[in-house]
């Protein structure tokens, strides 16, 4: 996967547009992968698209290589166990994403990878037992941004990574409230992993 020689002194400029913490581990893990790259990362919180003249957000999609769409579903909606319907939430959710992917397609030059939406976070199984919660809702979710945009987002499946990682492995209480970061190290380490393949594919490489 070696890149060509004069490419090593560039910036490969990645942009992550999430609403939750990864660093370090995915800055760490991205560095370590894109070997022969001077990687610089981004982070931008989704809510700056929102305001039109924020220019630099938009500079720093325009500008990337790489852009990453990573929203997570325990943030963006704290109160979807309180909800006695989930079908007001999830088309509020289709919406808010479809106009976030229109809006980063519409600045980047390149493919973007979205993760997908997971469910994995909630702990009520360990009370009510291994009961089906959000699947429906999720996949509801995930299937209609991918039948939207399938042509011009490369999506990749949050809940399967989260699955060959292990949901036990998958999260930290300990970052979840000291930092925002509900994922593990392994986890995230996982998701770079998978970033890095996508890249190589849609090069070619």
């Amino acid at each position: 996967m070696n890149l060509k020689g004069e490419e090593m002194n560039n910036i490969f400029k990645i942009c992550c547009v999430t609403n939750i913490v990864l660093e370090p581990f995915i800055t760490n893990q991205l560095q370590n992968l894109f070997v022969n790259l001077n990687v610089n990362i981004s982070f931008v919180s989704p809510e700056r698209y929102f305001q039109i003249d924020d220019k630099k957000a938009n500079e720093i999609v325009a500008d990337s290589e790489i852009t990453i769409l990573w929203i997570n579903l325990e943030y963006k909606c704290p109160n979807l166990l309180l909800e006695e319907s989930n079908t007001y939430i999830s088309n509020n959710l289709i919406q808010y994403t479809s106009w976030l992917l229109n809006k980063l397609i519409s600045l980047s030059k390149n493919k973007i990878i979205c993760f997908t939406y997971e469910d994995y976070f909630s702990k009520i199984s360990k009370t009510l037992g291994n009961i089906i919660l959000f699947n429906a809702f999720t996949d509801y979710v995930n299937l209609k941004l991918y039948q939207i945009f399938s042509e011009k987002i490369i999506f990749v499946d949050l809940k399967r990574i989260i699955a060959l990682t292990g949901i036990d492995d998958s999260y930290s209480d300990k970052y979840r409230y000291r930092w925002r970061s509900p994922y593990s190290q392994k986890l995230v380490y996982n998701a770079a992993n998978e970033i890095v393949k996508q890249y190589y594919i849609e090069k070619g490489i």
